[in-house]
């Protein structure tokens, strides 16, 4: 995503990051938006649903999609198989098209679905069961997003820059997979003691 925040012609360093910031916005906001939603849905079923048995399916699940990550096994992974569209980059100015591309992107649930800890952090919006707790909980996920811009692409001054900077981002993709999986059987270990020791 970070060849699609190009900075605009005059090639300023700063123009770039007022880009990468309108990103951040759009996504955080976006994905808190989405929480707020799963945590009003889970607050209306929290009642009748067995609290324990959906919290250590909920481990089960990040456990899985851990040994998933480590490549171990695979399991499926739900997701719309689209991206947001790149004429947007072209079509609206740099600071409009980032601001977009936050906001299509910030939910997770209108592209290719990269990590498999989403998985994780949905339900944990949805069994929290709480619209202001579940809106935190997606909106640094959503924020959480635009980090890979905000700390690999404070040289970027040119288009060519971005580029080079989003091919620098992805050759971490193998290591990313390996941090997730150590994360989600981390969470998966803390869902359970959470579960059972409370």
């Amino acid at each position: 995503m970070i060849p699609s925040i190009n900075p605009d012609v005059s090639g300023k360093r700063g123009s770039w990051m007022v880009a990468v910031g309108l990103f951040a916005l759009g996504s955080t906001v976006s994905a808190a938006v989405l929480g707020a939603a799963l945590g009003t849905v889970g607050s209306i079923v929290k009642p009748i649903l067995p609290s324990k048995a959906a919290w250590t399916l909920a481990a089960a699940s990040a456990f899985g999609y851990a040994l998933h990550e480590l490549s171990i096994f695979r399991l499926p992974r739900p997701q719309r198989r689209r991206q947001v569209p790149s004429g947007w980059r072209v079509r609206y100015h740099p600071w409009t098209a980032a601001l977009l591309y936050g906001t299509a992107l910030g939910p997770g649930i209108l592209h290719y679905i990269e990590a498999s800890t989403y998985y994780l952090v949905l339900s944990w919006a949805f069994l929290v069961g709480d619209p202001i707790l579940s809106a935190l909980l997606m909106g640094v996920f959503g924020f959480s997003q635009a980090l890979p811009h905000l700390l690999a692409g404070w040289r970027v001054d040119s288009p060519e820059a971005s580029y080079r900077t989003g091919d620098r981002v992805l050759s971490y993709r193998a290591l990313a997979h390996r941090v997730n999986g150590i994360g989600l059987s981390t969470a998966a270990v803390l869902t359970l003691f959470g579960t059972f020791l409370r």
